[in-house]
């Protein structure tokens, strides 16, 4: 396949493609899972958010209503805990309420159970709402968690949602089966689109070449087409300029070659008679004899003499 330019077109165009598809994939996957992990955070962080105003408002009315008379005291955890597994399950995230210093009031039944406190960096417990990540020692891997200030009880407190850092903005590998298949597509539509392109781009110098074939083998009124204003149909407007001036040289030599011939015949006919007459003995007489020798020699310089005209004479 290399041997020919239209190979090598192929081969090129083929390793092109292929890189441009890898370097395409790599940067489409990165920026969609920078993407999706950016957007998860936002969702998660705004999730908690409203979940935590939720039981704020939820805490607040269940302390009124245990306060008032005849009503007995029902427990506030009690109270939020089926909201919050409720809120874990459709969140697929741990979900806690915590107070400021890291004690779990309570937690949703799904995802790891992470005791009676959490080991939290310094600065987490803010005024507004936060999202960060964090290794936990007793988990073993890092969590993403989203906090946003609650109430508990009749005391401040913090709802948390922790999600596995790898479960965020997990799409690259849902996407790898659906690449592989779009970069099959592509990579056949290009190679069709390669084998159009080289066939176009080699075809004007496949002509000059079985062109000049012929006019090697003597076939000088050969002419190539001239298509657009390239550089192949700039080779091709030179091969014809040299073809013509071939032809023309050709002509020339023929020409020429017809003149020597007309210009010789005369004298060598003469030449040849008074010769064959000298070796038959048709001359017998010493005067007939030197009559032929002089014609001979005169017929000779004549045919020399053609020579300052354009006749061709070996001396």
């Amino acid at each position: 396949m290399f041997r020919t330019l239209r190979g090598r077109v192929i081969v090129t165009y083929f390793i092109v493609v292929i890189i441009s598809l890898l370097l395409a994939s790599v940067f489409f996957l990165f920026f969609l899972t920078r993407y999706t992990r950016n957007r998860d955070k936002h969702d998660l962080l705004r999730e908690v958010t409203t979940l935590a105003k939720d039981v704020k408002d939820l805490e607040r009315g269940t302390a009124s209503v245990s306060q008032a008379p005849g009503r007995q005291a029902k427990p506030a955890s009690s109270v939020t805990q089926g909201v919050v597994n409720a809120a874990g399950d459709v969140l697929a995230a741990k979900l806690l309420v915590v107070v400021p210093d890291g004690t779990v009031v309570l937690q949703s039944r799904a995802g790891p159970d992470l005791g009676s406190s959490v080991d939290l960096p310094a600065g987490v417990f803010s005024k507004g709402p936060l999202i960060t990540e964090h290794y936990f020692k007793g988990l073993g891997r890092d969590y993403l968690f989203a906090t946003a200030p609650t109430q508990v009880g009749v005391g401040q407190g913090y709802l948390m949602a922790l999600k596995p850092v790898e479960q965020v903005g997990s799409v690259a590998g849902s996407l790898v089966g659906y690449l592989v298949i779009a970069g099959l597509i592509a990579l056949a539509a290009s190679m069709l689109l390669a084998l159009y392109l080289s066939g176009a781009l080699s075809r004007p110098i496949r002509e000059v070449t079985a062109a000049a074939r012929k006019m090697s083998a003597g076939d000088y009124g050969v002419e190539v087409p001239v298509r657009g204003s390239d550089e192949t149909a700039e080779l091709a407007r030179d091969f014809n300029d040299m073809a013509g001036r071939v032809r023309s040289a050709y002509q020339q030599q023929r020409n020429f070659v017809g003149n020597v011939s007309h210009e010789l015949r005369t004298p060598l006919t003469s030449i040849e008679g008074f010769s064959q007459a000298l070796l038959d003995g048709v001359s017998r007489s010493e005067e007939e004899r030197r009559r032929s020798l002089q014609i001979i020699n005169v017929e000779s310089k004549s045919s020399y003499g053609c020579c300052a005209t354009s006749c061709y004479c070996r001396r």
